[in-house]
């Protein structure tokens, strides 16, 4: 899980890290056959070559940045405090010792390593399972917090200072249903809520408490729906429109949506099975890797020392877009709000009389609407985000 991610230079051109990792074969410390990375690489790729359609640049392919056995995936990323370098984060192998590397647009600094937390044996119940064959890793979408969940249903939760890149404040706590496997983690849009699931059950927690481990809410059990086999919970990812999406284990053209991840408990709206993928896009198990792109200079610290990365949201380029323009009521709206700021979004007719009214998370650029049921005729989008307003017409057939 998570063996690749990519990120820009963040020095405004076209080109990206793609930072990855292998898999070897080898005997492990139990003596038994396993497989798990030798070591991190990285690879720029530069977007304008091959006539635009994206091209490796040869001087840096498959460059190893750690050389050591690590643990299967969960690499991810976050910003730096600066605003335009990345935090790479990934964990030994058999091991408590966390491996930090620096990229920015001058080269790539570490690794910086960090003995922290609990220590990830390779095997677990018996040796019957790998320790890392399942489990994920991310950060915050505010970068300040930071969570590793393991096969062995062991949470991991730090602070994380993204001028330093040292993790603190350390907790830990087992999903409280250890049937099956731990397999995905992520965290609401507002950074507060943090979800965990295994195979059957998903449950909510929220890192404001006192008490992390007994803050722990069950949001859903899975329902048993086949298509034709189980659907089980798997790999989640906050997407775009401040939903968190649940991939299916067995390859159903379906989705888990937690609909109101900012929302305690059960209102957050564990949806189970209910956005249909099409047709010809198939099964996957799988869900992209994606940092908070987004994600700005921490303003007021320490490392807020590139004064030309000042950021002043505004609406997306020609103003707030709405395809397809005319509809039949099913579109998609795109927008830009602050950081670690929400904003509304309305929908009006001609008259002014509003139609859909809609709080939008933090961190969110766009959002699906369903409104078929309106009558047919010109309606007017408002999107409100704490600093300016952004408009856009639509035709409704």
């Amino acid at each position: 899980m998570q063996p690749a991610i990519t990120f820009p230079f963040g020095d405004g051109g076209s080109r990206y890290y793609l930072v990855h990792e292998n898999g070897e074969y080898f005997f492990n410390k139990d003596s038994a056959n396993d497989i798990q990375p030798f070591s991190l690489r990285y690879t720029v790729i530069d977007m304008q070559g091959d006539s635009g359609n994206g091209a490796v640049d040869t001087n840096y392919k498959s460059v190893v940045a750690i050389n050591d056995t690590l643990l299967l995936g969960r690499i991810t990323a976050c910003k730096h405090a600066n605003g335009r370098d990345w935090w790479v984060v990934t964990h030994q192998y058999y091991s408590d010792m966390y491996y930090k590397l620096l990229f920015t647009p001058y080269g790539v600094f570490g690794p910086y390593t960090q003995h922290i937390g609990v220590f990830c044996y390779p095997k677990f119940a018996g040796g019957l399972a790998d320790y890392d064959v399942t489990g994920m890793a991310c950060f915050s979408p505010d970068g300040s917090k930071y969570a590793m969940f393991g096969a062995d249903n062991r949470i991991e939760l730090f602070d994380f200072d993204r001028c330093t890149g040292l993790f603190s404040n350390y907790i830990t706590t087992i999903l409280p249903d250890t049937v099956s496997a731990g397999i995905a983690c992520s965290f609401s849009p507002n950074s507060r809520y943090m979800y965990a699931n295994n195979y059957t059950k998903a449950y909510q927690y929220d890192t404001y408490s006192s008490n992390f481990a007994a803050s722990a809410v069950d949001v859903a059990t899975f329902d048993g729906y086949s298509a034709p086999n189980p659907a089980w919970f798997f790999l989640n990812q906050l997407a775009p429109d401040g939903r968190i999406y649940i991939s299916a284990r067995n390859f159903p053209r379906i989705l888990h949506v937690i609909e109101n991840p900012d929302s305690a408990g059960a209102a957050c709206n564990f949806n189970q099975h209910s956005f249909i993928l099409p047709q010809n896009y198939g099964g996957n198990m799988t869900l992209p890797n994606f940092p908070n792109y987004r994600l700005g200079r921490l303003v007021g610290s320490a490392c807020d020392t590139l004064t030309n990365l000042t950021y002043t949201p505004q609406p997306p380029k020609g103003g707030v877009t709405v395809m397809p323009n005319p509809n039949t009521g099913n579109f998609i709206i795109s927008y830009d709000l602050p950081q670690n700021t929400s904003g509304t979004l309305q929908i009006m007719d001609v008259m002014g009389k509003e139609v859909y009214f809609k709080t939008l998370p933090q961190w969110s650029t766009m959002q699906r609407i369903n409104l078929s049921s309106l009558s047919a005729g010109v309606y007017v989008v408002k999107i409100n985000n704490g600093i300016n307003a952004g408009y856009a017409r639509f035709v409704k057939e």
